[in-house]
């Protein structure tokens, strides 16, 4: 009844990632880390169409974006419309 899914009950179909979640994510290992650029932006997007018809959740998809590369709040909204149309 608490926790998890609850974003769901309050009409948000995707949870939403701070600015501050970004920074933390960004300085943590950044020397693995790999900038978004134009040049690997179509890979991203392929990446993240691909894992989406797998029916893996935005979440998963951020998360791994994030894991691999460093990113910001407008890179992420510009996924999210290119995946979801939001």
């Amino acid at each position: 009844m608490h926790g998890m899914g609850l974003y769901i009950y309050a009409g948000e179909d995707i949870p939403q990632i701070t600015a501050e979640e970004i920074s933390k994510s960004n300085q943590e290992s950044s020397a693995k880390k790999v900038k978004v650029t134009d040049d690997n932006w179509s890979k991203i997007v392929e990446t993240s169409k691909r894992l989406q018809s797998q029916k893996v959740k935005w979440d998963t998809i951020l998360s791994r974006l994030m894991d691999k590369y460093i990113v910001d709040e407008t890179q992420i909204e510009k996924l999210n419309k290119e995946l979801y149309g939001k």
